[in-house]
């Protein structure tokens, strides 16, 4: 994220990103700006319109407040923040922090229009109003013309195409270097269909400085060290089944086609075992001398148990105010 925030210092002064797609979201930044403060300049709607405490002042104040620490975390002036705080780094684009901007803007705009109904003098009123709509219709504008810059119906079309020419799961597209092209950004187009979605963000620390495309295919499951039958008994998203037959004579250590990411559990013959990691970034397995029964299972991360755990609560919670 520090590479990509909407607003940079350089030294001299703020200037906006130009950098990959991240700049055309720069209106829709400047706008969160412009609303969220005048959100935060709340005092000013209470000397000139007599509102009481059930209009939502503080509300707003709050809604403002938020709206612009969203928008200065999109800037390089958060960049401290980042460097401290570890997590952030997974949020990978700043301008995610939109998400609250997507929230707070209409509330906000809400707030804008009850209180310029409350005017006494109707050409204060009219202008308030108009002013209102005016930004809503803006901030609407600004959504719409970048949805329509991001959606595509002919690159759709190719994409599902590629799609239907690939092998199923868990086959991949034959590796061919010469005639690989990208596609969409991080896609490679085969002539036998899509494949490989990479990004830097998102690969083990391990696997950092691995080609792409791969030089070569990989089989689901191999040596790295060791010989003998391996059967792929299951192998599905989430979910590994394989019976090995090692040679007891050699040192064993069994390779998977995946990452080792965080969240996959393994188990060897029943007993869960360290996850570990190859030079590669696959997911490595010590295999004993004698047949063995593997298990890979991904579980999920503490993050998503987390996450699933608030979002059932909220669920849990909205029912109960509804009821």
């Amino acid at each position: 994220p520090l590479q990509r925030f909407l607003l940079i210092w350089n030294g001299q002064g703020l200037q906006l990103s130009q950098q990959e797609f991240d700049c055309s979201f720069s209106p829709l930044f400047l706008d969160g700006v412009a609303i969220g403060s005048g959100g935060c300049g709340r005092d000013g709607f209470t000397r000139a319109v007599p509102l009481s405490r059930s209009t939502g002042t503080e509300g707003s104040a709050f809604l403002g407040l938020s709206t612009v620490l969203a928008c200065v975390m999109m800037t390089s002036l958060s960049g401290p923040l980042y460097q401290i705080a570890v997590p952030l780094h997974r949020i990978q684009f700043p301008w995610r922090w939109m998400v609250v901007t997507t929230s707070t803007v209409p509330l906000l705009l809400g707030y804008f229009f009850q209180a310029a109904l409350r005017f006494r003098q109707r050409l204060r009123q009219g202008m308030g109003v108009g002013v209102c709509l005016g930004l809503l219709a803006f901030s609407v504008t600004l959504g719409l013309d970048r949805t329509s810059v991001s959606f595509s119906p002919t690159l759709i079309q190719q994409f599902a195409t590629l799609m239907a020419q690939r092998p199923p799961f868990p086959q991949e597209p034959e590796v061919d270097p010469d005639h690989a092209e990208h596609f969409l950004g991080w896609h490679w187009a085969y002539p036998q269909g899509l494949a490989f979605v990479d990004a830097f963000e998102y690969r083990p620390l391990t696997a950092s400085n691995n080609p792409v495309p791969p030089p070569q295919p990989y089989e689901l499951a191999s040596w790295l060290q060791g010989s003998g039958p391996i059967q792929i008994r299951r192998w599905r998203y989430g979910e590994r089944q394989i019976r090995v037959e090692p040679d007891p004579d050699r040192p064993r250590l069994l390779a998977l086609r995946t990452f080792a990411y965080p969240g996959w559990g393994v188990w060897r013959d029943g007993q869960a075992m360290p996850v570990q990691a190859g030079s590669d970034g696959r997911l490595v397995i010590p295999i004993p001398p004698q047949a063995t029964e593997i298990s890979v299972i991904y579980q999920g991360t503490l993050a998503e148990r987390g996450g699933t755990a608030l979002t059932w609560m909220t669920l849990l919670g909205l029912l109960g105010a509804g009821g």
